[in-house]
């Protein structure tokens, strides 16, 4: 199809106007790099059709350098715009090794009023003043900066509880760390800068549809916008050691410059270069005497990083030597000023790390990354540098490296973590981490009796929901404290309680004992995952240590409240193995089935009248239903019966003789859970709910389905700060 750009192009929930570069929804605005929005338009025009990465690249980029890296961030982007997902998109589906497809449905209107009138860009050099000659300006500046910020905190936290604290996993980190939430997932953040001592720190924020730069202290969650309204979008800043001033990098529609202005904000005093666009990100040295941003790259060479010094003056350009046609971006200064750290990708699109020493004046590549690097910049001793990547399946962390060796380790309780800085004196990290907001409901198994129900929702990801036996207590996943925590709610009073307070990594799937006495729950990192059980008697939570078992996947209970079903594999054996504990016996197993399946979900359920043990799974590969006979060991595969209903499906949970299942919908990877209780006969299934859920759980009656709800993810702006005891130096 072919699409006037003077037209406004309906695609989903989103209007898109191609003139103004510009989504926008009844929920916010986004604004788009010119090149972002050209590669949507190359989509738009063959919606439904698969459109090759080469197509695209050489169709938006043209004779320009180009490579994988920057159509990469441009899919990222309108992902992330969208508020779309990797694995269940709804508006760009990736085909493997080819491109990329728009499958959301679009409708092409007649040009109506686009938001955000342009305002005039206002002179590349407001005034030829430079910093280091304006000190008497620039300290009554930071003086009026600090007043007007004060007087503004204190009056809108005058309401508002002060951020909880809590301690994470800080292992192989130099120090013990506390994670503080600063904005509540409230903002879209992202290019967070933290000032040398700690105090302040500056990021960009996106909520009214253009990019500005915003200051928070450190002690509170809410921040006041700085950089001007004069249209443009400011995409990265840098903020000088001193903590007076900013080096900020500015996007017209036309131009991408690199300014330097006051802390006070709405005044742009030098500018030092052009900056590139795909690569506005900046950063000050420690001492203060350099600069260093990415300018682009003129007839077909890369994009380069320019080190200046405060007055602007060019001092080198990396990557030196040869030219090997690679883009060098996201400068970091180590915080002792003598290095300088920084991605650079080949035209083929693999990506590195490279350090630039200042003394010796030798650049040397340090390692090729095996993932997507996101960000970086150097741990507050300068012995490792920590690096946000992001794998296969769009998931990020943290990982250190060391920059003598090259070995990696990964950073605990980091995921999500997409872009970092690191104050230069009290060792600080700032923090912007992806947060998938999830909220729990509950819909009667009985649809006509009354609709879904919401629950909890913190605004954060409440997730995992189980309830007692009883009836009485809701158990969940919420990461409202920092980090996943088993959490309890009397539904009597509807108060929650946090039940742990531990940094045993990523949790999910808690299974109330049928006496309500425990609540067993999984735990997840980088490399495993294992058993937990909590007692409600005394309040704590340990781990149930499985000889023999490498890897375990979510237990279900029995019937006797002593005995735990799970699926295991055993001393680093590939196969998957049907398992059973008792809590009688620490640390014993019994193999009940070898050589099963991969299991991607799988439940347990228990029929009272013909006293029948049943454990249903899913194929992770080909998504066919299975159902294990606890007892006799039969295993079996359940077949619907006809082509629709046999698409692949999730096992979400099951009672008695029904079972909760998710089947796919659309087209390709875009998934959404349709749930339906079933007869374990296939008969046509009755649906009891359409939302987007991601796990369920029966109540012991049969009467009602708990669910957790996905919406969009936003990003998050944390403060990771240095505990008392353990001090950077």
């Amino acid at each position: 199809m072919s699409v006037k750009l003077k037209k406004t192009i309906q695609i989903g929930a989103f209007r898109f106007y191609p003139s103004r570069n510009q989504l926008a929804s009844i929920h916010r605005t986004v604004h788009l790099t010119p090149k972002t929005s050209q590669v949507l338009m190359q989509l738009i025009r063959r919606s439904g059709q698969t459109v090759k990465r080469e197509q695209l690249i050489t169709a938006v980029w043209k004779n320009d350098f180009a490579s994988d890296e920057l159509l990469t961030r441009a899919i990222t982007d309108l992902r992330k715009a969208f508020g779309d997902r990797y694995k269940q998109p709804e508006y760009i589906e990736t085909i493997p090794k080819v491109g990329y497809r728009l499958i959301a449905d679009i409708a092409v209107e007649p040009a109506a009023e686009e938001p955000g009138t342009p305002q005039t860009d206002p002179p590349e050099q407001q005034t030829t003043t430079r910093p280091a000659r304006r000190n008497a300006l620039y300290a009554i500046a930071l003086l009026l900066a600090a007043a007007l910020i004060a007087a503004y905190f204190l009056r809108s936290k005058a309401n508002q509880p002060k951020p909880e604290t809590v301690v994470v996993n800080a292992a192989n980190f130099p120090v013990d760390y506390q994670l503080v939430p600063l904005n509540a997932g409230h903002w879209f953040a992202e290019s967070p800068t933290i000032s040398a001592d700690g105090s302040y720190l500056a990021f960009v924020d996106t909520t009214d549809g253009k990019q500005s730069i915003h200051v928070s202290l450190a002690e509170g969650s809410w921040s006041v916008r700085i950089t001007p309204n004069d249209g443009a979008d400011y995409a990265h800043a840098a903020i000088s050691p001193g903590g007076e001033f900013l080096v900020v990098s500015r996007i017209s529609s036309n131009d991408c410059g690199t300014y330097t202005m006051p802390i006070i904000g709405s005044m742009l005093y030098e500018r030092f270069g052009t900056c590139d666009p795909e690569y506005p990100y900046t950063d000050w040295s420690a001492d203060g005497n350099m600069i260093a941003y990415t300018q682009p790259g003129r007839d077909d060479q890369p994009a380069t990083i320019l080190v200046a010094s405060d007055q602007g003056e060019t001092l080198h350009q990396l990557p030196s030597g040869p030219a090997q046609l690679q883009s060098a971006y996201r400068p970091r200064f180590s915080h002792d000023s003598r290095q300088l750290a920084f991605f650079q990708t080949s035209r083929s699109g693999e990506q590195a790390i490279a350090i630039h020493d200042f003394q010796s004046g030798m650049t040397r590549l340090l390692i090729t990354l095996r993932h997507r690097g996101l960000s970086l910049d150097w741990a507050p001793d300068d012995q490792r540098i920590l690096v946000a990547v992001q794998d296969d399946d769009g998931d990020s962390h943290l990982i250190m490296i060391d920059p003598e060796t090259g070995q990696r380790v990964p950073v605990a309780d980091t995921q999500g973590v997409v872009d970092l800085n690191v104050s230069s004196t009290s060792g600080s990290v700032a923090l912007i981490r992806r947060v998938l907001e999830q909220s729990i409901w509950r819909v009667p198994a009985h649809p006509a009796e009354a609709g879904p129900e919401l629950l909890i929702d913190s605004n954060l990801s409440d997730h995992s929901p189980a309830i007692s036996p009883d009836r009485s207590t809701l158990a969940y996943v919420s990461n409202r404290s920092g980090s996943d925590q088993l959490w309890l709610r009397d539904l009597g009073t509807a108060e929650d309680r946090q039940a742990t307070n531990s940094s045993i990594s990523k949790l999910s799937k808690p299974r109330w004992s049928p006496d309500g006495a425990y609540i067993l729950f999984s735990a997840h990192n980088a490399v495993s995952s294992d058993l937990y059980l909590y007692s409600l008697a005394s309040g704590e939570s340990q781990l149930l240590a499985l000889s023999s078992v490498t890897q375990s996947a979510a237990g279900h209970w029995r019937q006797d409240s002593e005995h735990i079903a799970f699926f295991c594999q055993l001393d680093g054996g590939e196969a998957w193995n049907l398992c059973e504990t008792s809590i009688g016996i620490p640390g014993r197993i019994n193999i009940i089935r070898q050589n099963l399946e991969v299991p991607a979900q799988y439940a347990y359920t228990y029929e009272p009248e013909q006293q029948q043990e049943w454990l249903f799974f899913t194929d992770s590969d080909t998504g066919s239903l299975h159902r294990l006979d606890y007892r006799s060991g039969e295993l079996a595969q359940v077949d619907f019966g006809d082509a629709e209903r046999a698409r692949p499906i999730q096992v979400l949970e099951s009672f008695g003789n029904q079972l909760l299942i998710g089947r796919e919908s659309g087209s390709g990877l875009n998934i959404d859970f349709q749930v339906a209780a079933a007869a374990l006969a296939p008969n046509a299934p009755q649906t009891v709910a359409s939302l987007s859920v991601n796990d369920t759980h029966f109540s012991t009656d049969g009467e009602y389905i708990y669910l957790t709800r996905q919406s969009v993810a936003s990003q998050r702006l944390d403060l990771m700060m240095p505990s008392e005891a353990s001090p950077v130096n």
